[in-house]
């Protein structure tokens, strides 16, 4: 890759993976690269406009978001920021914000809506569940997970969202908070 780089978010889309934001020796990042695996071959593209680090991402209908996030000490600077690329033009376009401000966070892709889970502020660890709806562009707070976590990860199969670890105390308290958690959202279609 060429910007080393932890605390970022990757995705695949149309067969390009995308490295996006994170945090390195310069700091948090807006970097965006895309790595051709076809070619074995990386390629700068447009910085994402809101630089930060443990952000969730999602790919829907052809276009790549970013949502949460942070920009500096854990729990201080917690955004809520969702923003959409579209590798078609290059463009990013800056989306509703997410309810709630969160950095530590996961996300997950499901018919349509983008669900974000967990985080961490200074003085907690969030349980929120919270779903983007792509097409209306709102945002609508879900059932809390029952686990609180930062630093989790989560991943769709079909129609449910399996939401896995993380540390369920912040990082100002402990160096080491881990969980075995291992959650499931099902999703249901609507009529």
């Amino acid at each position: 890759m060429p910007t080393p780089r932890g605390a970022l978010t990757v995705q695949v889309l149309e067969g390009i993976i995308y490295a996006v934001g994170g945090e390195g020796g310069e700091g948090v990042l807006d970097i965006n690269e895309a790595y051709d695996p076809e070619i074995d071959t990386w390629e700068r593209k447009a910085s994402m406009p809101t630089p930060r680090e443990h952000l969730a991402s999602a790919v829907v209908f052809g276009k790549l978001y970013v949502i949460g996030g942070r920009q500096g000490f854990p729990g201080t600077s917690n955004l809520n920021i969702n923003e959409e690329y579209d590798p078609d033009s290059g463009t990013w376009i800056t989306k509703p914000p997410m309810p709630s401000n969160r950095g530590g966070v996961a996300g997950a892709a499901v018919n349509g809506r983008i669900y974000i889970f967990g985080g961490e502020a200074l003085t907690m660890v969030f349980d929120s569940s919270e779903e983007y709806d792509v097409k209306k562009e709102t945002w609508t707070v879900r059932e809390p997970m029952r686990v609180a976590r930062h630093g989790l990860g989560s991943a769709a199969v079909g129609n449910r969202v399996y939401i896995i670890g993380g540390g369920e105390a912040q990082h100002l308290f402990t160096l080491i908070s881990s969980s075995k958690a291992n959650e499931i959202l099902t999703i249901r279609e609507e009529n």
